[in-house]
């Protein structure tokens, strides 16, 4: 009778895998829930235990929630995989809802909606949004109810990004009302050439209050920061920018930071009310380029707050105040 054997060993075939990358490319994967307390997990491009080298490149994800305290987490690239050219869509319709979004890799694109017109009138109330990208030429939209109702209360949107030639927009309320929401961006220290918006309370007729709004571009040269915190940039009215704190750090040359507080760019604005604001603007670099403006335009600001601090040789920077009992500081050393 004749017996056969297998000679490789479980061992062997692990430690043989291990020489072989593991791509997954060009899939989709969508998910689409409605109720409440829902939980999304969506993996493309995930380090496999001892596969090395693992990629993915152009898939795409995207998760729909319609209800409250639901969850969705988006990973392309992450635990030593590489990711380029993915796609991740998240919509939430709801109040409490979170999103998580972790994309490793080159050109890859992140839109977070929650709260928003565009599946619904309805408050982005108390949302999450968080999003990490590392590499270059990523994209990261974050719309905490922008549309139709375009109302939001106590949100949060983090987004972290490392790399060159990076974009990050982020609005809240862009309809236009935010009251006592967070937005922070950080753009990682020694990358360059990348771009950061925060809106928040955006739109005819806008209210932003009790808002805290931070831009860090650190190490980095020829970056640019804008913060607009009640701020029309076509024709509004009724404008409201109270209590809101905005900060903008950059620390390289050639960068550009514009921050604005109840400012109506296209001018003829009636009724506003625009008080107890700070803005702070820190540049430590040469030839950078500041600017904060708090109440014009046809908008009065009161018990504001303006700072500007920049270091080293060659820069500008300009502060413009309408109201009463302002103060206005600018350092340069």
């Amino acid at each position: 009778m004749i017996t056969a054997s297998f000679t490789r060993s479980p061992q062997a075939i692990v430690i043989r895998s291990a020489r072989l990358p593991y791509c997954a490319s060009a899939n989709e994967a969508t998910i689409t829930q409605e109720g409440t307390g829902q939980q999304a997990r969506i993996n493309q491009g995930v380090a496999v235990q001892n596969i090395d080298g693992a990629s993915a490149s152009g898939n795409l994800a995207d998760v729909e929630q319609l209800g409250d305290l639901n969850d969705a987490r988006i990973n392309q690239g992450i635990d030593g995989a590489s990711a380029t050219g993915g796609q991740a869509y998240v919509y939430q319709l709801g109040t409490n809802n979170a999103t998580l979004i972790t994309q490793s890799g080159s050109d890859n694109y992140a839109d977070v909606r929650q709260g928003n017109g565009a599946l619904g009138t309805s408050v982005a109330f108390n949302a999450e949004a968080t999003i990490t990208q590392t590499g270059t030429n990523g994209t990261v939209w974050v719309d905490q109810d922008r549309d139709n109702a375009g109302y939001v209360d106590g949100s949060i949107s983090n987004v972290t990004q490392a790399g060159d030639d990076n974009v990050v927009y982020t609005l809240q309320g862009a309809g236009g009302v935010d009251l006592g929401s967070t937005a922070n961006v950080t753009q990682a220290a020694g990358t360059s050439n990348n771009t950061a918006y925060t809106f928040q309370g955006h739109g005819f007729s806008n209210t932003s209050a009790n808002n805290l709004a931070t831009i860090s571009q650190n190490s980095g040269d020829d970056n640019f920061a804008q913060i607009a915190q009640g701020a029309e940039y076509q024709s509004g009215n009724n404008i409201v920018s109270k209590d809101n704190v905005a900060k903008i750090e950059q620390d390289g040359d050639g960068n550009e930071a514009r921050l604005d507080q109840g400012v109506d760019i296209a001018g003829g604005t009636d009724g506003a009310l625009i008080m107890g604001n700070t803005g702070l603007i820190v540049q430590d670099g040469d030839g950078n380029d500041a600017r904060l403006r708090q109440g014009v335009n046809g908008a009065d600001a009161s018990n504001s707050f303006g700072y500007i601090y920049q270091l080293s040789d060659g820069n500008v920077a300009t502060t413009t105040q309408s109201g009463d009992a302002n103060m206005a500081t600018v350092t340069q050393n």
